[in-house]
C-alpha cells in the first residue's frame, strides 16, 4: 500500500470507541470518510490515460472505414484540403454533443505543416477530464495518401490510441476519398467501460465529420452543385 493511501486511511478512520450491541469493536466511520476511501482506491491509476500503441494492444485494434465521392473535383484539390489537419479536425475545436460539451485546441509542433513527421498537439477538456495527445504523420504521398497516428503518452477518454489513413483517387470527373481509422480502447477499467459504449460511434462520427465537411466545403465553392454520392461501409 502506498504512503498516500496509508496516510488517508489513518486520517479518515476514527479511534475505536466502546459501543453497545453485539459487535463492540466495530469502528464508526462517517459516510464522508467512506466515500473518500472508496474514491481513493477506485482512482488509483485512473488517470494513467492512454499511451502509444504497444505490442500488448495489437489484439484489440478495431477498424472503421467510410467513403465519400465529391462530384466535379480533382484529386489534388481534395487531398490538399484534407491534408491540413486544421480543416478536417475543425469539428474537435467546437463544443458539441459528440464532444460531450468540450472542445480542443490544436497546436502545430513542427515547421512543416504537412508531410512525413509533421506533428500536432491536441489539448483541452472533455467531460471535465484533461485531454492531451500528439499526432504525427508517418506516411505521406502527395495527392494520394496519408497516415497519421497518436504518438507518445496520450490523455484521452474514449480511445487509447488511433491511426487514421486517407486515400484519394480520381473517379472520372469526381474524387473518391476513403478515410479509415484503427483504434484501441482505453486500458483502465473506468475509461474502458466508457469506450465500450462510445468508441465505435465516436470513431464513426469523426470519419463522417471529416468527409462530409470536405464535401460541403467543395459544394459551397461550386454553387448549386449536385449533392455528392455517399457510400458508407
Amino acid at each position: 500500500m502506498s504512503h498516500l493511501r496509508k496516510v488517508v486511511l489513518r486520517n479518515v478512520i476514527k479511534k475505536r470507541k466502546p459501543r453497545k450491541g453485539l459487535f463492540p469493536q466495530i469502528q464508526i466511520i462517517s459516510m464522508k470518510n467512506i466515500l473518500i476511501v472508496t474514491l481513493l482506491f477506485l482512482t488509483s491509476g485512473l488517470f494513467t490515460f492512454g499511451s502509444s500503441l504497444g505490442k500488448d494492444s495489437l489484439r484489440r485494434i478495431k477498424h472503421r472505414e467510410k467513403i465519400v465521392v465529391v462530384q466535379n473535383t480533382n484529386v489534388a484539390d481534395v487531398f490538399n484540403y484534407m491534408d491540413r489537419i486544421g480543416n478536417t479536425g475543425e469539428h474537435m475545436t467546437k463544443k458539441s454533443m459528440a464532444m460531450m460539451g468540450g472542445k480542443l485546441k490544436l497546436t502545430q509542433l513542427t515547421e512543416n505543416v504537412t508531410g512525413v513527421n509533421s506533428k500536432y498537439r491536441w489539448t483541452g477538456k472533455t467531460m471535465g477530464f484533461k485531454m492531451d495527445f500528439t499526432v504525427i504523420t508517418t506516411q505521406w504521398e502527395k495527392d494520394h495518401n496519408k497516415v497519421l497516428e497518436t504518438t507518445g503518452p496520450a490523455k484521452m477518454i474514449i480511445l487509447d490510441w488511433y491511426r487514421m489513413k486517407l486515400v484519394v483517387d480520381q473517379a472520372g470527373e469526381d474524387t473518391r476519398a476513403n478515410l479509415s481509422i484503427d483504434y484501441t480502447k482505453p486500458r483502465k477499467f473506468f475509461f474502458r467501460s466508457v469506450g465500450f459504449f462510445l468508441a465505435k460511434p465516436y470513431a464513426n462520427w469523426c470519419l463522417e465529420k471529416m468527409l462530409y465537411d470536405t464535401r460541403d466545403h467543395f459544394q459551397e465553392i461550386a454553387s448549386k452543385q449536385p449533392s455528392a454520392i455517399v457510400k458508407i461501409k
